[in-house]
């Protein structure tokens, strides 16, 4: 008997992991509503010019008549895009002589030119910092450039925590993010000014790590049967949240007031401080053998099965951090560790084709999830609607990953996006139903993915680098969804089609590379290098094995 097997055997999956799966499935719920958030604090509802202040202040108790009078004078009429004749949304008609026009009719002072407006209207549907901090027209740069701001904090994190979580343990991270991103929502309600509103999004973004931390957390708390069970609890924590920002979103029309309330469900995760453990294969992985018997003991006697022996526990040490390579790499800091893994040209290959995953996964995610308009006019259905796709896709990683593998699964859903990517703009041309179904199957592939790749991702690399590695992975993520509100915000038809099939053909790009990684289904998690780099030795030596039988089948038919 394998001390892997040794080792699943004491860490059945018990009360205590199931308690974990709970744990983990909760503390995900609020990384969606951080991310997402944007879909309601920076919302866009229709608007227009407004009178210029000066000309309103002139004119004591404006009537609504009187009102109407003024804008028609000084706010342009225009067309939008549906050929609907609607008001100017930024110029306004110039107007001489505003400060004598107390007791005078303004129309003796319209001239025929325009110049931007310094004031809006707004239509009556919630408060945003949008419309509040006149993120629009001149100003219309700063919506993408929040979400910039924001991705960019949230690739600092996701590098920092890898390294400060093999260095410090899985445990200390996972805590210190969870409470972290409430402090922070809470600092940006307070915002006075567009200038602090932007500068707090990098620190939300910077703490808005959990989902990963989490993920790394369970999956090594649980056996090699049950991992594929720990990252559907994660992923459907994180799907649970689109429908909890929904509620949030329709009965807190302010985005303050929305954060604030965001901010202080933290409360409820203040037990987690005393329910959640150290990683014991973390532990075993940097020489902490003591600490790491000590949980796995709680675990048997909560699980209630036999308590872990002397010999038991000396067999888990051997296997997990006895071994002299164990030893050695144990010993290595992290960017020796990191050289090391880089001059095995298996492992290296494997880093370059999983970061541009990452990178078309996170493209694909968020360019279809920060653009709802495509289903329907109201925006709470829309969100609703994405979410029960992401609760299908979470279902449907269950049911499809843990047989068809995580490999497959991404190859096949990352060509199905792909197609649907490059065809879309066309599609629109047709039917807006066709498309409003593309797009949600799209979401479910895209959902399904990010599961997948975060599974997949945990399951090659070994212990020590393990969170590292992932942390590099969002790195190359962010950088996708960095790209996404521009990609958004294309501008003219000629161009969205030409990008979506320039996005086609990148993701199938990745789909074909990703065909090249080994398969990890019911492997045991590597805990050395020399353990990674013998996963893609097998897989090479079945395909060779297989294409050897395949020969001698051939040899026979001949004869």
């Amino acid at each position: 008997m394998s001390k892997e097997k040794e080792f699943e055997e004491l860490n059945v999956f018990g009360f205590y992991q199931k308690r974990l799966s709970l744990l983990l499935l909760l503390s995900t719920i609020p990384s969606c509503t951080l991310t997402f958030r944007f879909l309601f604090t920076l919302y866009e509802p229709e608007f227009h010019c407004d009178v210029p202040s000066a000309l309103s202040e002139n004119y004591l108790n404006v009537t609504e008549s009187k009102y109407e009078y003024l804008l028609n004078v000084t706010v342009p009429w225009t067309t939008n895009d549906k050929q609907e004749l609607v008001r100017s949304e930024c110029s306004n008609y110039d107007v001489s002589g505003i400060d004598s026009l107390t007791n005078k009719s303004v129309t003796g002072w319209l001239v025929n030119r325009t110049s931007p407006c310094k004031q809006w209207r707004f239509a009556q549907d919630g408060v945003s910092a949008l419309t509040e901090f006149k993120f629009v027209c001149e100003r219309a740069w700063m919506k993408p450039f929040s979400f910039t701001i924001y991705a960019v904090g949230k690739m600092c994190g996701t590098f920092a925590i890898g390294p400060i979580s093999d260095k410090f343990g899985r445990r200390v991270v996972f805590l210190v993010t969870l409470a972290s991103q409430f402090i922070v929502a809470l600092l940006v309600s307070f915002s006075p000014a567009a200038s602090m509103y932007l500068s707090v999004l990098f620190l939300t973004g910077a703490t808005d790590v959990v989902y990963p931390a989490a993920f790394s957390l369970g999956i090594e708390f649980a056996s090699t049967k049950k991992r594929t069970f720990i990252t559907f609890c994660c992923q459907m924590g994180y799907s649970l949240g689109f429908l909890v920002l929904t509620f949030l979103g329709y009965f807190f029309r302010d985005w303050r007031w929305l954060l604030r309330v965001f901010s202080f469900s933290g409360l409820l995760y203040i037990p987690y401080y005393w329910l959640i453990d150290e990683s014991p294969r973390w532990l075993s992985s940097v020489g902490r053998e003591e600490e790491s018997q000590r949980i796995l003991s709680k675990i048997s006697k909560l699980n209630k099965t036999h308590k872990i022996s002397l010999q038991d526990s000396k067999e888990l040490k051997t296997e997990l951090s006895d071994s002299p390579k164990n030893e050695i790499e144990n010993s290595l800091k992290f960017f020796e560790l990191l050289k090391l893994l880089i001059k095995q040209p298996v492992l290296l290959k494997r880093i370059l084709i999983v970061f541009f995953a990452w990178y078309c996964t996170s493209l694909a995610y968020f360019v279809i999830g920060l653009n709802t308009n495509n289903l329907s006019a109201n925006r709470f259905l829309n969100l609703c609607v994405l979410g029960l796709v992401d609760i299908a896709a979470t279902v449907g990683y269950y049911l499809i990953a843990g047989k068809v593998g995580r490999r497959d699964s991404y190859v096949y859903m990352m060509l199905s996006i792909a197609l649907l990517s490059a065809i879309t703009p066309f599609v629109n041309q047709w039917s807006t139903v066709l498309v409003a179904v593309m797009v949600c199957v799209c979401k479910f592939a895209a959902s399904l993915l990010f599961t997948v790749i975060y599974a997949h991702t945990n399951e090659l690399f070994p212990t020590a680098l393990r969170q590292s590695i992932m942390g590099m992975s969002g790195v190359t993520a962010r950088i996708g969804s960095l790209t996404a509100p521009y990609i958004l915000f294309a501008g003219d038809p000629i161009r969205v089609k030409t990008i979506s099939i320039a996005i086609g053909a990148v993701l199938l790009v990745s789909s074909a590379l990703y065909r090249l990684l080994p398969k990890t289904i019911s492997v045991p998690l590597p805990q050395t290098i020399d353990d990674a780099v013998a996963m893609g030795r097998s897989h090479v030596a079945c395909f060779k094995l297989r294409r050897n039988k395949s020969n001698r089948d051939e040899e026979v038919t001949i004869s």
